[in-house]
């Protein structure tokens, strides 16, 4: 409603980036000067639908960030079987500051995440039925979250690092997912090979990393404050005190994923969480403390950090000073979150 809306943000002339998205889109490639070209393919069906109204074109991402959230909420219930923290994590993620922002414009960000969580998704379901199926169902996803954004390689990581440290899978079957995410990334590699690598060269430069580096600590501040902004500051700041207090975890004798068990586990979530957040997020901050960056590019950390969130609200525990905290955190940070969207949807 708010998109089209002439009074609130139907009001909004199209930002560059959504210009050349659409542009994009009326003459299909496998590559693009500064992104891949996943936004041109899925703004493309919309050409004979929309014709001159650039706020059609909009309206395909709060479908995706709709679609992001379930797949959040699914994945919590496989990691904790635990109803209301699925629907607590769903609801958080469609209402973070990030969600309610890049679920207005035509951008690449609203993809991005809805690849990442159907992959994170996709690979629970893997974890738990330790199925080749569900594997190569993760791979698929990947490969498309490829050709949305680069960063989707920090879930390949992440995804290796596990299946690795797991040992469910053998070489074979890893390597065959691998090869199909590649196989799908591959035209926009021969674009890039054949056009001289304009995106990554682009990336280069929006990094400034071309221009030298030099260290500066307020890049780096801003850089945290734009992340309390946009995935909610307790949220946040939750994750981030986590980090410190559950570290050992990753020290300790214990399986760090009970195979093909659906069962309540906080430091089960928690391993998970941090396994897929902190690649992307140590890498963006050191680049802040270096170099430029922007404020979505650790975005998809949203998604790990609401799963755990939710489930550290839900969790079963005597009555403390910071079981109540917790508790109470809840109220605040919807309130926030429905502020902040109702701020946006009548001041953009």
């Amino acid at each position: 409603y708010a998109i089209f809306s002439p009074s609130l943000l139907g009001k909004i002339d199209l930002a560059i980036d959504e210009a050349q998205y659409i542009f994009w889109s009326k003459s299909l490639e496998t590559g693009y000067f500064s992104k891949p070209p996943f936004i041109a393919w899925v703004l493309s069906p919309m050409n004979q639908a929309c014709g001159e109204s650039y706020q059609c074109y909009r309206s395909l991402q709060p479908i995706a960030f709709f679609l992001s959230s379930i797949f959040c909420g699914l994945s919590t219930f496989k990691l904790t079987n635990n109803v209301k923290a699925s629907y607590l994590s769903a609801f958080l993620f469609l209402t973070l500051p990030l969600s309610t922002f890049y679920s207005q414009f035509a951008t690449t960000d609203a993809w991005l995440l809805l690849l990442w969580s159907a992959s994170t998704f996709f690979f629970i379901m893997t974890l738990r039925n330790g199925s080749f199926f569900w594997l190569l169902c993760c791979a698929i996803a990947v490969g498309f979250g490829l050709l949305t954004k680069y960063s989707m390689i920090f879930f390949c990581i992440s995804a290796l690092f596990l299946l690795l440290k797991l040992n469910q899978f053998s070489w074979l079957q890893i390597i065959t997912a691998t090869s199909i995410s590649l196989l799908i990334f591959c035209p926009n590699v021969i674009w890039n090979i054949t056009h001289e690598f304009p995106t990554l060269k682009h990336h280069v430069e929006m990094t400034s990393l071309d221009k030298g580096t030099e260290v500066q600590i307020v890049p780096l501040i801003e850089f945290f404050i734009g992340q309390l902004i946009i995935f909610s500051p307790i949220v946040f700041l939750v994750f981030l005190v986590s980090l410190r207090k559950n570290w050992y975890l990753f020290h300790t004798e214990q399986k760090l994923i009970n195979l093909k068990e659906c069962h309540y586990n906080l430091k089960e979530v928690w391993v998970f969480s941090v396994v897929f957040s902190l690649p992307i997020f140590i890498t963006v901050s050191f680049l802040s403390l270096i170099s430029e960056t922007e404020i979505n590019w650790a975005s998809p950390i949203s998604i790990p950090i609401v799963i755990y969130f939710s489930t550290l609200v839900v969790r079963e525990q005597k009555k403390s000073t910071q079981t109540k905290l917790i508790k109470l955190a809840v109220p605040i940070t919807i309130l926030i979150n429905l502020l902040f969207l109702l701020l946006f949807l009548n001041g953009p």
